[in-house]
């Protein structure tokens, strides 16, 4: 089940030689380090959200590792979440993608809220982290936009890696903190290193990757799923090999046509 629930800002032992474990040992690890604190956070007010949005955040954007070496403040964006788990069971179907777009036996989703439920609902995100051995991380970021959306059903919208054009008390702070990092593309996060090795390690010399992937929640999820206020209590009572998502790819801007991946699938008991 989705077990943990997040902390305000963790601090998860460094282990030596960490990347150089196989995927199995990194979730393991962590998975550890995880479940030791299940304590919820709180929700950030709106001037330390504020004052989170005019910090640069370039530092972190930079920085490629499972680990970052400093803690310099709360975490004020997606505070609240669960996590899990999964794997990335790919569908057989013949698609262009390369690397984990294949199929991933090792990761960590992360399902959180930015903000607690208002009058407009919820603003829900996943974060998809998948193990290789040898190697970082490879991370996926996908939500609808980054304000409320029309209901607080956690699973009734599909969610990009292209965050959707948003309105919002906070909106200004938000665009100009991340076009300081990327002025073209702030909207988006890239798949290229997904596609670029496969869970053992081993370089592909001619990755491909898609411009776009879609997150399609399991209809038996958004169907059923209704409106508690209390979001992540509801996420951390979904059991283990539950398909969360079905996952989707295109090309380009323009392409029309969807490649389906794969599914996220819990693993978590």
């Amino acid at each position: 089940c989705l077990a943990t629930q997040a902390q305000y800002s963790p601090c998860i032992p460094l282990l030596p030689d960490f990347e150089m474990l196989n995927a199995e040992e990194k979730e393991d690890y962590l998975w550890h380090q995880l479940s030791k604190n299940q304590q919820r956070a709180n929700w950030p007010n709106q001037g330390d959200e504020r004052f989170f949005f005019r910090k640069n955040l370039k530092k972190s954007f930079d920085w490629c590792s499972d680990w970052r070496p400093w803690i310099d403040s709360n975490k004020f964006v997606h505070p609240v979440g669960a996590v899990a788990k999964i794997k990335f069971v790919p569908s057989g179907q013949n698609h262009p993608y390369t690397g984990l777009f294949e199929g991933a036996d090792h990761g960590i989703a992360r399902l959180s809220l930015t903000s607690k439920r208002n009058e407009n609902g919820i603003a829900p995100s996943i974060a998809i982290k998948l193990f290789r051995d040898g190697l970082p991380s490879a991370n996926i970021v996908a939500m609808l936009w980054l304000f409320a959306q029309d209901t607080p059903n956690f699973f009734a919208h599909e969610f990009s890696n292209h965050a959707e054009p948003s309105n919002g008390i906070n909106m200004d702070d938000v665009q100009r903190a991340f076009k300081a990092v990327d002025n073209d593309w702030f909207k988006m996060t890239g798949l290229s290193d997904v596609a670029s090795t496969d869970q053992l390690g081993n370089e592909i010399s001619n990755p491909g990757f898609p411009f776009e992937v879609r997150f399609v929640a399991n209809h038996v999820l958004s169907d059923g799923w209704g409106d508690s206020d209390d979001q992540v209590s509801r996420l951390s009572q979904i059991s283990a090999g539950t398909v969360l998502y079905t996952v989707f790819g295109r090309d380009s801007p323009a392409a029309c046509n969807w490649s389906e991946l794969g599914n996220i699938v819990t693993k978590s008991e």
